[in-house]
């Protein structure tokens, strides 16, 4: 398992593709220990980690925007997930992790070579804040990405 201080920075200096990576990495994580709660017989890890996928595949299917192909694939991709996962949970068949696993690796590394390719401006978003004076009254802005807006 991750350091928990570990993981809470990686998630705060992510940018968007390096969050769905994230997700990727954390759902892999507790497949595999799913897989390990079954061959132990341990019931309650197994719920545990199973729903925690099942968190992951609903946040990525609720961040899925537009009806495009690769959309589209998706959707269906992490529905198949979630059917996996219901009959791992069901049947306590490690196989169907092993077939859930064999599926988000793939995406996994490719989101993994996507957000490599991103140039380091692009890892952190621009914000900056600051304080301006005005008839008698103390402003702040706050700058996103050239666009500045009031604090």
């Amino acid at each position: 398992m991750l350091n928990k201080d570990y993981v809470v920075n990686r998630v705060a200096t992510a940018n968007g593709i390096q969050l769905v990576t994230l997700m990727y990495e954390g759902m892999a994580e507790h497949l595999q220990d799913a897989r390990v709660a079954i061959v132990n017989q341990e019931e309650n890890n197994l719920r545990f980690h199973i729903q925690k996928v099942r968190d992951i595949l609903t946040e990525l299917l609720a961040t899925l925007e537009g009806t495009s192909d690769i959309a589209s694939s998706l959707r269906t991709i992490y529905i198949y997930l979630n059917k996996l996962v219901t009959d791992a949970l069901n049947k306590k068949d490690p196989s169907k992790i092993e077939d859930a696993l064999k599926v988000i690796k793939p995406i996994e590394d490719a989101w993994q070579q996507l957000a490599e390719t991103q140039s380091e401006d692009n890892h952190k978003p621009a914000v900056v804040a600051g304080l301006t004076y005005g008839k008698g009254q103390l402003r702040d802005y706050v700058v996103e990405e050239t666009q500045w807006k009031k604090g």
